[in-house]
């Protein structure tokens, strides 16, 4: 009878060759590649609301794929905000340059907003937690082309996987 200790090694060892099958079957991104990836993220993640362009998440590496393919689509790095919640324990300065930092966008392009929640329960006094962040751009051009293309992955009929 096998311990805990081997079942345990068996059972990572299984996960990690699952993992890097899935890294093999991926491979290399193309611009194309990266395109439609960034349209389903923001079709299931994004807001679509008026006139503005716009990813919250708490993963930077996330938004910093999202902020890729605002540049795939012609957007200047110069037009992109970047909002970020904290609660009021966290320290403002250090925040901005965390995300600023993650996200490689300028620090004057990071705002950083302390909420006031004296009802939650939620503790966010974890060292590996740096608030919530939505990554903005106010044009209703490219937002409209955005869902544009929405519309046109939404209508595909064909899927060979």
């Amino acid at each position: 009878q096998r311990s805990n200790t081997e079942k345990s090694a068996k059972h990572s060892r299984i996960r990690q060759d699952a993992m890097d099958n899935g890294s093999a079957m991926v491979g290399v991104l193309s611009d194309r590649d990266r395109f439609i990836l960034g349209v389903g993220i923001y079709w299931g993640e994004g807001n679509k609301g008026r006139h503005e362009v716009r990813l919250t998440n708490m993963d930077p590496v996330m938004l910093r794929g999202f902020i890729g393919w605002l540049s795939l689509l012609g957007v200047p790095p110069r037009d992109i905000t970047v909002r970020v919640d904290v609660a009021q324990s966290h320290d403002k300065d250090s925040t901005a340059k965390w995300w600023a930092g993650n996200l490689s966008v300028d620090i004057s392009h990071v705002v950083v907003y302390q909420r006031v929640s004296p009802t939650s329960k939620h503790k966010t006094t974890r060292p590996d937690y740096h608030g919530v962040a939505s990554v903005s751009l106010n044009n209703t051009v490219v937002q409209s082309r955005i869902l544009g293309m929405i519309s046109a992955v939404s209508q595909e009929r064909t899927c060979s996987m």
